[in-house]
């Protein structure tokens, strides 16, 4: 019986180390919440550069005292001072990565050049690019400079950006004759889009006037655009190239200043799939930076706080939707991402986000970008699991039924005949139980032991599994002639009992009942 349990307790132990290694396996099985990196705020910077003549003034603000030729014009305070600026901004302020465009206007506008910073020989490129300006022009077309800046703006599709504008100028506004804006009224209207599109897009507009007789100019354009005071800066007396630098200098240490950056720009996370279909929501965090001087509040649209486009299915909830940002401490916006949709086959969404804030809102940057959703199949996840269980659900079944066999006591209908005569009424066993084969002692469970000069003669005991221990008592036990003090045997196996005076019992076995005993006519296949 040790033995025995001994061979079980092994089987155990080898189920529960398959159960372990498997455990182990699963363990390692887990969905993934990806996180992009933290990436940089970059912008989208563009320098409106006057090309008129009077840049080449001897004397800023004295045109009377005439003009350095266009071969020399870099000897002109005016035309040195907003090449050197701009050659510093792109060589200093910029950070890699951040779009960097000269437009410049005078009879007519044009794109004079337009780059993103990646390595640093382009800042190079920029310089000797600047210092090929020839300050040449005869007019002065504001307005079409403006409307140039913003149509390339929108064309860079970049709203995860901010959008600054700086105006370099040094007179008023004076259209060539073919300019579409040589009317008034057409100067007003388009002044009225440009104010509206400033406005509703958050794009960061300043004016730089070159000398002090640019004061009115300047304002006049900054009220036609709804701009603040802040926004116009002049250099009121030029003395020397330095303090054009020195004021754009301020615009873009005051932009570093006056931002709120976000930590990531693009979304990738895994959301795991429910249990009974469908997929639980996704959660992810959106840590913001302030920059700014003093507290500044992010209020988001409480309808749709986060705009998808690309995909109905996915939604993005917000949490909070207004948050308060202290300088240079950290914020978090908590997002929740949920996906109502069906699995495509390639398990993935791509999709496009933008957050949707309110009109009096301070904005972050970057704050659209590209969200990527895995979509692991059920399988994917909770296959390993369900084949635990599955292996789990076996062993624990396999060792149940162990214990219901060591702890069932399992019976058998029995008849003892001898020469095909019955020996007593058919009985039901259980294992260990016994009965005795008796001619005068008749006492418990018993059969006759019919000419026979004994008492009792044998005692058989139940092993199961069809099988029984034979022990002579006051008879001796012949097994094929040979006289044994103990047999087992199975069913109808024949045996003879011999008493002192040679009397014998013969044929005597052990079978089921017969046909008529209401008990027994259904036992023929019983396993035990």
């Amino acid at each position: 019986m040790k033995t025995a349990f001994l061979r079980e307790s092994s089987g155990v132990r080898k189920y529960c180390l398959i159960l372990l290694v498997i455990a182990i396996l699963a363990g390692g099985v887990k969905p993934v919440f990806a996180d992009i990196g933290s990436v940089a705020a970059n912008d989208d910077f563009i320098i409106i550069l006057d090309q008129s003549g009077s840049m080449r003034e001897k004397i800023p603000g004295r045109p009377e005292l005439g003009y350095e030729p266009v071969e020399n014009r870099m000897a002109a305070y005016k035309a040195k001072g907003a090449s050197d600026a701009i050659t510093f901004a792109a060589g200093s302020m910029l950070r890699r990565g951040d779009h960097f465009t000269v437009i410049t206007f005078g009879d007519k506008s044009l794109v004079f050049l337009s780059q993103q910073i990646g390595y640093e020989h382009e800042r190079e490129v920029i310089s000797r690019h600047i210092k090929g300006l020839l300050f040449n022009d005869r007019k002065t077309d504001i307005p079409d400079s403006l409307v140039q800046a913003a149509e390339l703006l929108k064309s860079l599709k970049t709203p995860e950006r901010r959008k600054i504008v700086i105006m370099i100028t040094d007179g008023a506004n004076d259209p060539p004759a073919d300019s579409l804006y040589i009317r008034s009224d057409i100067q007003k209207k388009t002044y009225g889009q440009l104010r509206d599109t400033i406005h509703a897009n958050k794009w960061n507009v300043f004016l730089v006037g070159l000398g002090r007789e640019t004061k009115e100019n300047i304002n006049e354009i900054a009220r036609n655009l709804g701009l603040t005071g802040d926004s116009t800066k002049i250099v009121e007396n030029i003395q020397n190239s330095r303090e054009v630098t020195d004021k754009l200098t301020e615009i873009f240490k005051g932009l570093q200043e006056a931002r709120v950056e976000a930590g990531k720009k693009d979304i990738r996370l895994t959301l795991k799939p429910a249990l009974f279909g469908g997929y639980e929501s996704g959660e992810d965090i959106v840590s913001l930076m302030s920059f700014y001087g003093g507290d500044v509040e992010i209020k988001l649209d409480s309808t749709m706080p986060v705009l998808i486009t690309g995909n109905d299915d996915l939604k993005v909830s917000v949490t909070p939707p207004n948050t308060k940002l202290i300088p240079r401490q950290p914020g978090n916006l908590n997002l929740s991402v949920s996906f109502t949709g069906k699995r495509p086959d390639e398990g993935r969404v791509i999709s496009n986000y933008a957050f949707q804030f309110v009109q009096a809102s301070v904005p972050f940057y970057p704050h659209a970008g590209n969200i990527e959703i895995i979509l692991p199949s059920w399988w994917e996840v909770y296959g390993l699991y369900a084949l635990l269980a599955v292996i789990l659900t076996a062993v624990l079944l396999s060792v149940i039924l162990q214990i219901i066999r060591r702890i069932r006591v399992p019976e058998i209908r029995i008849s003892v005949t001898a020469n095909d005569v019955p020996l007593g009424e058919p009985m039901t066993l259980k294992i260990k139980e016994s009965f005795v084969i008796a001619d005068k002692h008749f006492e418990g469970r018993s059969v006759s032991a019919k000419g026979l000069s004994c008492k009792i003669a044998a005692t058989v005991r139940y092993l199961g599994r069809r099988k029984f221990d034979v022990e002579a008592a006051e008879a001796k036990i012949l097994d094929e002639g040979k006289e044994v003090g103990r047999l087992q045997i199975g069913m109808n196996r024949f045996f003879d009992l011999k008493d002192k005076e040679g009397k014998l019992l013969r044929l005597i076995s052990i079978g089921q009942p017969g046909a008529g005993d209401p008990f027994g006519g259904s036992h023929g296949n019983d396993p035990f």
